[in-house]
């Protein structure tokens, strides 16, 4: 019995602090394993790639999923059925690089280095090319002034369109309503758009519009899509120069009958899961789901996902129409920047999530149950993570031990004081010099409990730390363990009263250390 009570001076506090701990970790894997959202699953790894390039996703004649990206050995192909499970995979042999875009359709892959396009079959250059356009089921390219459709079962090409103005840039888009593209360019009337359809090998030009922007703005990308008569655009701006030194980008919608300049209103997009706006809204794509424009980007947003930083490029989606602000969804959240998101169907989403080197990984998200179920058990990747970011807050957790030192730095000063004017009773183990210095401690450390549980700690802890009044509550239910623990094993010991003391506020403080330091980053 007193080989435990012994042993219990040092076990019982080790418990405690185990507990803390693990407690901790369970709160982190909870954050790291979050789903983006409650309708969508978490990240379906589906490959892995050293580049980063959107994939090329479509759906075959057969009506399953194929999904295919660059790897270090040439392109990867993987065909999915409709629960995403593989059941069949092909590799093209072919140089790539980080210009490389790729073009698949009936078993046939097109790929581009920039400059050329290329059979995938035999490696053999079909034409020079200045721009590349592959769409779900057609590809479109640019030579020099001219817009070309290629004939992917002959290797021909049909001319569709001759660009009066050579600096006139193209956006290609393909949806139920077919293939529609805008010329944009720039006139003493501001930007010029022309809007065209494709129609079996055919261009038509449809209608043509224009608009300004502030002076103070440019134009920095255009998404469009067509819907039932209509055009929707979604520009975004950057402004050429601002106060702070710091680049701001502004975005604009627009619902407009084809032939009518852009009734465009600015629009923000408020992160679903903070309380500011999203931020660098980029590799935007726009889509028509049950007849409302929807938008797939990246954004600068909250997650829990990482020990420190609170923000991250993680893929959204919004719902935007002109009467009311857009409907944000996070459809990511990962503690790496994610980029190239592409709609699979209007329910599942890929996109790269970015690893570093030679280790980007391709994650797929669905509101499909069977995706649901199958990311939601506990993965290696998921417990790493939550281990990592559980060891990185407790690394900032020793804080509090420094921090503290306004707290034990006044029974230090009593017992000096003790030791010059009456040493004897030191000497003797006088009992009220361990309570007074208990007292001391415990009056220091309300009164400056604030160096430890400020505002942002505070607002950081989950709610069984930081209800009303826990600060005081966790200091004097900290201080009675402690006070516990040690009267049932100093005896045993038969510790002195300057060794008690010690023991009573290094315990006190490991404590608070563990349970409030990890929220002081």
């Amino acid at each position: 019995m007193k080989k435990i009570k012994s042993i219990m001076v040092w076990l019982a506090p080790t418990i405690i602090i185990m507990i803390a701990i693990s407690v901790l970790f369970l709160e982190n894997y909870q954050d790291v394993s979050e789903p983006p959202d409650n309708n969508w699953s978490r990240g379906l790894k589906v490959g892995t790639t050293s580049f980063v390039q959107e994939p090329f996703l479509h759906q075959t004649e057969d009506g399953e999923r194929s999904i295919t990206y660059l790897t270090n050995d040439g392109v990867q192909q993987n065909i999915y059925n409709e629960n995403y499970e593989l059941i069949s995979d092909k590799n093209y042999n072919i140089p790539v690089d980080k210009f490389t875009s790729i073009f698949v359709n009936d078993d046939k892959l097109i790929y581009s280095n920039y400059y050329s396009m290329f059979n995938g079959e035999t490696n053999e250059k079909i034409e020079d090319i200045t721009e590349f356009y592959p769409l779900k089921e057609k590809l479109l390219y640019k030579k020099e002034n001219a817009l070309y459709l290629l004939h992917t079962d002959n290797m021909t090409s049909t001319q569709l369109l001759e660009l009066e103005d050579e600096n006139a840039s193209l956006i290609v888009d393909q949806s139920e309503q077919g293939v529609h593209i805008i010329s944009q360019s720039i006139n003493t009337d501001g930007n010029l758009l022309t809007y065209y359809q494709l129609n079996e090998n055919k261009i038509e030009e449809i209608g043509s519009t224009s608009f300004d922007v502030k002076s103070s703005e440019e134009v920095k990308d255009i998404q469009f899509t067509t819907h039932n008569g209509n055009y929707l655009l979604l520009m975004s701006t950057v402004q050429k120069q601002s106060s702070s030194g710091k680049m701001t980008n502004f975005y604009y919608f627009a619902n407009t009958p084809i032939g009518e300049n852009p009734d465009l209103k600015q629009v923000s997009f408020k992160d679903p899961h903070g309380n500011r706006e999203l931020r660098e809204l980029s590799d935007i794509k726009m889509k028509i789901i049950d007849d409302k424009p929807n938008l797939l980007f990246k954004a600068f947003g909250q997650t829990k996902t990482t020990f420190k930083d609170a923000l991250q490029f993680n893929i959204y989606k919004a719902e935007v129409s002109n009467e009311s602000p857009p409907t944000v969804t996070r459809l990511s959240n990962t503690p790496n920047s994610s980029s190239d998101p592409v709609w699979l169907n209007d329910t599942t989403v890929v996109w790269i999530d970015h690893g570093g080197e030679e280790n980007n990984r391709i994650y797929l998200a669905s509101t499909d149950q069977t995706v649901i179920d199958r990311t939601s058990g506990m993965t290696q990747s998921a417990f790493i993570q939550s281990l990592g970011k559980t060891i990185g807050m407790l690394s900032y957790s020793f804080l509090a031990a420094v921090i503290t030192v306004l707290w034990f730095i006044w029974p230090l000063l009593f017992i000096v004081f003790i030791t010059i004017a009456n040493n004897r009773a030191l000497d003797h183990d006088r009992s009220w010099i361990f309570y007074t210095g208990v007292l001391i401690y415990l009056v220091a450390a309300l009164i400056f409990k604030g160096t430890i549980f400020t505002d942002a700690v505070m607002a950081n802890a989950p709610s069984y730390l930081s209800f009303t009044g826990s600060s005081f509550i966790y200091l004097i239910g900290f201080a009675l363990a402690s006070l516990i623990i040690l009267r049932y094993g100093a005896k045993v010991r038969d510790w002195s009263t300057l060794v008690q003391l010690s023991y009573f506020i290094g315990i006190h403080i490991a404590f608070v250390t563990v349970f409030f330091g990890p929220y002081l980053m």
